[in-house]
Parts: C-alpha cells; structure tokens; sequence
C-alpha cells in the first residue's frame, strides 16, 4: 500500500477580518515577541510565514502569503483576547532550533572607501669608522599609496647614498588591489606572490592574479568547529564547556538548540549541557582538533596567477625573467574531516601538476598526503610528501617527509637557473626533506615549587639535495617562567654537514617593573664561548612612548651598544650607538606618515594597515580604538588612528572629559571599517555649545512685566513664560535676535538681544519696550 501524502500546511486565503497584535508566548515562556495576526472570519488566526518564523515556528519552506498556525505539524494555540496574548504550544520538531554562536567578530559593516593618498618614510643617517677609514650614508625607504572606490595602488622604493659617491634607488613592489568583500575575492596586478601549499614553492611574479581571501570577511570561520545540538523537553539552564573551561551559563526555551563556532584551540573536548528545573541533565560532548589546513565543508579557496618571474627583488628594479608563468591552487572542504587540495604550474619547459588531501581523525589529529609529477623537455619525475599533526595529552608533535624521485623540477627551479647561475643543485628541491617537533610541559612535581611547568620543545631536520652537502641539525630547548616573572632559557644543538658542530645557549631574564626587562646569556658553539647582559625599556605604542637598551658582549665579539626611541604624536624617532672590537657605528632614524584623505595634508607614525583621518574638531582630545588611547587631536582638531582592523567594525570614540565648556559633541563614537592598507574618514562633529543664560525685562517705567506673561522669540510661537522679577531663560542667545512679551488687552513689548555679548549676555537687563 502507498504511503499516504504528507499534509501540506494550509496557506490562508486573503479574506478580510480583524488586524491584531498580540503578545506571544511559547510554551509557556513569553517570548518576548509582539506579533501581527489576522482574525479570519471563521475565527481561526492567521499570520505572514515570515512572522510565523521570527516566532520560531518552522514553517516548510517554499510557503508565501498568510498561514494558519494551526496547519503546522505539532502546533496548537490559545487566544486570550481580554490580554490580547496569544498561547502557542510545539513539540520539538515544530520549533526552529535556537542557534548559539560563538563567533564573536563584530556584526559585519560594509567597507567605507574613500579617496586618500598615503606616504611612509622611514629615513636614517649612519656612520662606522674602523680605525682605517669611515664610511657614511643615508637612506630613504618610501612606501606610497593612492586607494579609493576603484582599489588600492602602491609602490615601494628605496633610496641610497653613501660618503664614497654611490647612490643607488631600487624598486621594491608595484601593485594594485581589488577586493571585492561580498565574495570574498581579490584581484591583483603587478608585483605579486603566487599562491601554493604546504609542499609547492610560491614565486614572485610580476603579472595578475585572481584568488580567494577571506581576510576580507573576518566573520567567515574557514576552519572546522564542532556543532554541538540537544532538544530541551521543557524550558532549561545551557551550559557550554571547553574542557574545564565553562564558556555560558544561559536559559534557553524548550525546543532544538544549537551551538556553533566554539572558540578551539589546538586538541580537546567541548561539551552542552541542558539542566532543567528538576535537576535532570543532557550532556552531548564532542571531541576536535583545530587545524588551520582544514576547510570548512563546501569552502573553496584558490588562487589563479599568470605573469613573469621576479628576480633580485631588493637588488635590482626591474629583472624579471622573460618566459610566462602560470599557476592554479585551490583547496575544497569536502567535509568537516577531509579537505582537498590541488596544484599546477607551467612556465618555460616545466609543467608540474599535483594533488593531496588533508584528513582529519577525530582529536587524534590531521595527516596529510601529496604527490606532484613533473615533465621537463622530456625528463620526468614526481615529488611525494607526507605530513602529520597531533597533540598527545598536553604534548604537540608534528612533522612532515617529502621525497622527489627522477628529475623533478617545478617552476621555480626553472627559473633560478637563469637569476642564480652556478647553483650545485639547480634550483631543485631537495632529494629528502625530513623536519620533526615535539613541545610541551615538563610535568614533574618539583617544578610548581616555584612556579608553573617548564616548556619545552625538540626540533629535528634532514636536508638532501641533489647538490652539494647533506645537511641534519637536532635542538632542544626549555624555557621557565618562575612565580616572581623570571625566565630561565636554556638550548642546545647538534649538526652535521661537511663537518659537525654542537653549541650549547643559556640565558635568564627578569622584570624590572611593568616595562623593564634585564637579562644575561652564555654561548658556547664551534669551540668558542661568548656573554652578554642586557637591560631594556618596552616602547609604549601610544604617543609619547619611550623605549630604550643598553647591551655588553664579551667573547667573540666584545663592545657595548646603546639604543634609545621615542614615540611623538607625528613621528617616531630612533638612534643607535655602538662599539664592537676596533669599530664605531651610529645611526639616527625617523620614520612616519603623510595622508591626505578629504581636507590638509597630515602627518602621523607609520602605517602599516588600515587607518582613520578623524575630524574631532577641537584640538588637544584624546581618541581611542576599542577603548585604548591612541591618538590626541592636533591644532586642527585632527588626529590619526593607525593599526586598524581591516575589513572589520573598528569603534573609535573621544575622550569626552577633554572637550572644553563651551564644546558640544553630537556623536562621541563611530564605527569604521576601512579597506586593507587604506585609510576612511570620521568626523566628531564636535561643535561650540550653545549659550545659555537668564535675562532680567524691564518696561520704560522701570517695572517687571507680569510673572507669567506668555513671551516668545523673534516669530516664534508664544511658549515662553515670565518669571518672577521679569526673568527669561535663553537657551541658544546667537539664535534669538529679539523677545515678545504679552502685556494683555494686545499690547506687545519687544526687548532686542543682538546689541548684547553672547558670550556675556548671562544677567544682563533688557529694557521691553
């Protein structure tokens, strides 16, 4: 026998009937919610299905126009039309789940794109004398940008000139950037890097790229988190915990819950628990492991690039290599646990194509599988690379094998040969590439005597390449923080190429204060041994910020050296003495900003990011960012606000406290989402106060008019009362030119307020006439 049709939720006809708006309780919890019917003839209630939704009723979708609540699967109600509440009783399946999420990135504000332009300059003077002869030079790094609606273009150079003539300036990057933060894309054009995996070799290129870049969508988790889902039969206590962590304490109404985005770390477990009024418990547990090479399910991320290799970037301007150049990656999230990857690349006479796999095994950890083959003027050979991650206990081990067989060559080796001639392995990657770490506490008992447990970490590397020597270095080392903040580090290596070497480090730091900071180290490698003591002061990023260091060596290279900065509002300025065996070195430097974004020119420290040009109005208020001063407004009233989070909600307020008396600010915080790299403005609107004050009105005989006589300013309305003894209150004296008074029987007498000071007109004595 077929099975019968399932009923299909009836869909109102528009009939007239009363309109209502009830106040709407779900089993028996209010929800908080006020909600529009209809009251159809035949008494029945109706409502939109998007009402129907926001009440958390799951409606089926596909369904528009009105629904009758009671059409539902599992769904019943009661109208109390004296409260004008209304009662709706579901089971579970006939509730849409209540949905907790812990991504705590600010609610998404789309990126403001104003038109700026943007210099960096970082400039420095040196000098070194050896005894023998002195050399002396200056340098000018430059950093400029020009961004608006139409992107974001750069260009970086640098600047030399020493004291024996040469002057030489180098091109660094030239580039411009779209981004188009709805689809998370972005194209370039320009110096770029290629995109690549953990077992591929991005290049420089100058040419056009077209990729995936979530950086410009914070509130996308890329990784995978565990969702963790219950029923509650009736109204209970959530709670959520990350190992012994308790992360909330919420009610949460009867029905399906969910929570999503758990904040992980590394390997463990996250745990709900739904405790009712009664004490009875659901707990649902899950174990993860987070990894930045998983993907989401149903992710993509990929990079397309297409250009000419780059060579000599820092030496030379313009070298590139004349062959193009094109490359593919991408990586798909096939499911929580499993995420591919793929890799291709041609240029010249290479052509190398390759695929992996990155899987996921439950909190044991990843591991991962490559395997790439390549073809060069008819030579063959294939590279093959496995990796692993994990965390045993409180233990974090890693490490990864890659093995290349017959000639394989990708496109980067293609193209070393030509900008780095006479190299033993041509550029290859290597025959055998081994890497392994292990880190984590040292867990004996003797050691919490003074403090917690100390770290430590053991790192191994082999590398074989086709030419030229084997290389193999084994370093452990362990750190320890005492109770009273000192730091004790101690490490050692191992190595062996042509020949075997082994050293030995230990140093200990301590506080000195919130900021500073001494310390003192032996080291003893390759048969020599060396010491230093040190004392330093943290520079403060705030303006004003000073930070310094004193520093002696002894062994194998004996001197002092000294340091000092200081952080101004405009400028950041640094110098450097020092003196090592027969040579004397000293250099200055300074280094900041000049923007222009809609109004003067400004200057500010360096920006390396996104920033502000904020208009407060009035000169001397501090601004800060997430609540951290940052900034204090100049002369002009304007400030600027650097390190911003790009493509993100930045709050930006001023400290009201530092506004004069006779200042008003109509917003005191903003919300600002530059553009990577590019700069929006905010303006305070920070305005003079209106002034206020009392008048005394005088008739020609010297009397008060009446206590209670109507008034009113200029032509405005009669709304304005009399006081005793003639007094009128004023609120904005530079808006009021004049003062009516009724006197009855239709006389008027008017008092003028322009001949008066605004500024002191507070008490003054009007004659109304």
């Amino acid at each position: 026998m077929a099975a019968p049709a399932p009923v299909k939720p009836e869909t109102a006809r528009p009939e007239a009937g009363m309109r209502l708006h009830l106040d709407v309780y779900r089993n028996s919890e209010p929800t908080g919610l006020i909600a529009a019917f209809r009251l159809r003839p035949d008494g029945e209630l109706v409502a939109t299905v998007d009402e129907i939704r926001a009440l958390g009723l799951a409606a089926p979708p596909g369904l528009e126009g009105e629904i009758a609540p009671r059409s539902l699967p599992g769904v019943d109600y009661r109208y109390d039309e004296p409260g004008q509440r209304l009662f709706v009783v579901a089971d579970a399946r006939a509730v849409l789940p209540t949905v907790i999420s812990f991504n705590t990135t600010p609610a998404r504000q789309a990126p403001a794109r104003d038109a700026g332009m943007l210099v960096n300059y970082s400039l420095s003077a040196s000098a070194a004398d050896d005894g023998v002869r002195g050399v002396s030079s200056v340098t000018g790094a430059f950093d400029a940008r020009v961004f608006g609606r139409f992107g974001l273009a750069e260009n970086a150079l640098v600047v030399a000139a020493t004291s024996g003539g040469r002057s030489q300036a180098v091109r660094l990057d030239t580039r411009w950037t779209y981004d188009d933060v709805d689809r998370a894309l972005s194209w370039r054009a320009g110096d770029l890097i290629s995109g690549g995996l953990a077992w591929t070799r991005p290049l420089r290129l100058g040419g056009v790229q077209f990729r995936r870049d979530f950086g410009t969508r914070p509130d996308i988790v890329t990784i995978p988190t565990p969702v963790l889902s219950a029923t509650a039969a009736v109204p209970s206590m959530l709670e959520v915990a990350m190992g012994p962590s308790v992360l909330m304490l919420r009610r949460v109404p009867a029905g399906p819950v969910e929570v999503t985005d758990l904040p992980i770390q590394g390997r463990g477990e996250a745990r709900l628990v739904l405790r009712d009024a009664f004490g009875a418990e659901q707990v649902v547990s899950a174990s993860y492991f987070a990894s930045p090479q998983l993907l989401r399910a149903g992710l993509a991320d990929f990079s397309f690039e297409a250009g000419f290799a780059r060579r000599g970037f820092g030496l030379r301007s313009a070298d590139y290599d004349d062959r193009l150049l094109v490359s593919a990656t991408g990586r798909y999230g096939l499911s929580d646990n499993l995420t591919l990857q793929a890799h291709s690349e041609a240029g010249g006479k290479v052509v190398a194509l390759g695929g992996g796999l990155v899987r996921r095994f439950g909190a044991l950890g990843t591991a991962s599988a490559a395997a790439a083959a390549s073809r060069r003027s008819g030579a063959e050979g294939a590279l093959f690379n496995v990796a692993f991650e994990s965390r045993v206990s409180r233990y974090a081990l890693a490490g990864q094998v890659q093995r290349t067989v017959g000639d394989y060559r990708d496109v980067a080796a293609e193209t070393a040969t030509r900008g780095l001639p006479g190299l033993l392995d041509g550029g290859r990657q290597p025959r055998t590439l081994v890497q392994a770490t292990a880190s984590g506490p040292l867990e004996l008992a003797v050691f919490e005597r003074w403090g917690g447990l100390p770290t430590l970490a053991v790192t191994y590397a082999l590398r074989d390449p086709w030419g030229g020597p084997r290389y193999e270095i084994l370093n452990g080392s362990v750190s320890y923080i005492l109770r009273n903040g000192w730091n004790l580090q101690a490490a050692a290596f191992i190595s062996r190429a042509q020949r075997r070497e082994r050293g030995v480090f230990l140093a200990v730091s301590a506080p000195l204060g919130s900021a500073r900071t001494a310390s003192a180290g032996l080291d003893q490698s390759r048969g020599r041994s060396s010491a230093f003591a040190e004392v330093r002061q943290q520079e403060s990023i705030e303006p004003g910020g000073v930070g310094w260091r004193l520093r002696a060596d002894r062994g194998r290279r004996s001197g002092v050296a000294a340091e000092a900065a200081y952080r101004g509002e405009v400028v950041r300025v640094a110098g450097r003495v020092s003196q090592y065996g027969g040579t004397r070195e000293a250099e200055v430097r300074a280094e900041g900003s000049v923007v222009w974004l809609d109004g003067p020119l400004a200057s500010g420290s360096r920006i390396d990011g996104a920033f502000a040009a904020v208009d407060v109005g009035v000169p001397g208020v501090g601004v800060r960012h997430q609540n951290r001063l940052v900034a204090r407004s100049d002369a002009d009233g304007r400030a600027l606000v650097t390190n911003l989070d790009a493509y993100s909600a930045n709050l930006l307020a001023i400290e009201t406290t530092d506004l004069p008396l006779s200042a008003l600010a109509s917003v005191t915080r903003i919300s600002v989402s530059p553009p990577y790299g590019s700069g929006v403005r905010a303006a305070f609107r920070v305005t003079p106060a209106p002034r206020q004050g009392m008048v005394w009105l005088r008739l020609p005989s010297g009397a008060a008019p009446p206590a209670g006589a109507r008034a009113r300013f200029d032509a405005g309305p009669f709304d304005r009362v009399v006081g005793y003894d003639g007094q009128v209150f004023v609120e904005d004296a530079a808006a009021v030119r004049d003062i009516q008074v009724e006197l009855g029987a239709g006389a008027l007498c008017i008092a003028t307020l322009t001949a008066t000071d605004p500024e002191t007109f507070h008490g003054a004595i009007l004659e109304c006439r």
